[in-house]
């Protein structure tokens, strides 16, 4: 037979670690939400100055050729690359 006190000891056990689970399984969710907003953050940063970057080069290209006209189009041509060479 058991006693009380080893019956309230044993159902303190198990209501214990049924709530560590559920925290442990908490706290990781959070930290892996946490984690997933950095990288968004992170995300979202480099995209947005892709674009800016993208439009500058091409706004100061059209004033150039404004300016500089058949010079600039000699330039590209020997320049082919626009930002970053054999890619953009």
């Amino acid at each position: 037979m058991v006693g009380e006190g080893q019956t309230y000891q044993l159902l303190w056990r198990l209501v214990n670690g049924v709530v560590m689970v559920f925290a442990r399984r908490i706290f990781n969710s959070g930290a892996l939400s946490l984690c997933c907003l950095l990288c968004g953050i992170v995300l979202w940063f480099l995209t947005y100055n892709q674009v800016l970057l993208i439009h500058r080069e091409r706004r100061d290209d059209h004033k150039c050729h404004l300016k500089y006209g058949k010079d600039w189009e000699e330039y590209r041509r020997r320049v082919p690359s626009r930002i970053i060479p054999g890619v953009y």
